[in-house]
C-alpha cells in the first residue's frame, strides 16, 4: 500500500481583533500600577501609585494617550526572568526616560506570574497589532504627494537652461524673469 503524502496546509491567518465596548480592542492589566487600553488609532496607558512604584521611585498617577501616527517605534520584551514590557517610542518619550524602559511613561509592564490573563502570547498579539496599526498610519502619512517648491533663483536658472536650449524665446524668458523677481 503506497504511503500517502500529507496535504500541505496553508498557514492560518490570524483574524484582526474586533473592537468591543467603547472601541477597546485590548484591555490589559499589568504590574507596577500599569494598565493599557488598545484602540484602533491609539493606546492609553494608565499608571496608579503602588507600593512597588514607590519603592522604585516611579510613583505617579496619570493617563497617557499615544496615537499610532506619533509612534516612531515599538519595543517589546517578553516576560521571562524579569517582567516584560511593551514600549511605544515617540519623539517626546526619549526626553522622559529614567534610564530604563520599565519606567518610561510610554511603557506598559506586565508579568504573567502576577496577572494570569496578561500572557506572553497575548502581549505578542498586542505588539503585532500595534505594529500593524503604526505601519498603517505611516503609509497613510506618506501616501500624499509632496510638492517641491523651488526658489525664484532656481526657477530662473531652469528657465535660462530652456532659453539656451531654444525651447523658449527671449521674450518668454524675460517675462518669466520679471514675474519671478517681482519687477
Amino acid at each position: 500500500m503506497p504511503m500517502q503524502q500529507p496535504i500541505p496546509q496553508a498557514p492560518v491567518q490570524q483574524p484582526m481583533p474586533q473592537a468591543g465596548a467603547n472601541g477597546v480592542i485590548y484591555d490589559l492589566q499589568g504590574v507596577r500600577g500599569r494598565s493599557m487600553k488598545v484602540y484602533e488609532d491609539k493606546c492609553v496607558i494608565t499608571t496608579k501609585v503602588t507600593f512597588g512604584s514607590i519603592m522604585t521611585g516611579n510613583a505617579s498617577d496619570g493617563e497617557k494617550t499615544i496615537y499610532y501616527s506619533d509612534v516612531l517605534g515599538v519595543q517589546f520584551k517578553l516576560a521571562k526572568m524579569q517582567i516584560g514590557y511593551l514600549q511605544l517610542e515617540t519623539a517626546s518619550s526619549s526626553m522622559n526616560n529614567k534610564g530604563s524602559n520599565f519606567f518610561n511613561e510610554n511603557s506598559f509592564t506586565y508579568d504573567p506570574g502576577q496577572v494570569k490573563e496578561t500572557t506572553n502570547e497575548l502581549m505578542q498579539q498586542v505588539a503585532d497589532y500595534i505594529r500593524s496599526r503604526v505601519e498603517f498610519y505611516k503609509k497613510q502619512k506618506n501616501g500624499g504627494t509632496t510638492v517641491v517648491s523651488l526658489s525664484p533663483a532656481e526657477e530662473l536658472k531652469k528657465f535660462k537652461e530652456l532659453l539656451d536650449m531654444g525651447v523658449i524665446t527671449q521674450e518668454e524668458f524675460d517675462a518669466k524673469k520679471k514675474a519671478l523677481l517681482g519687477l
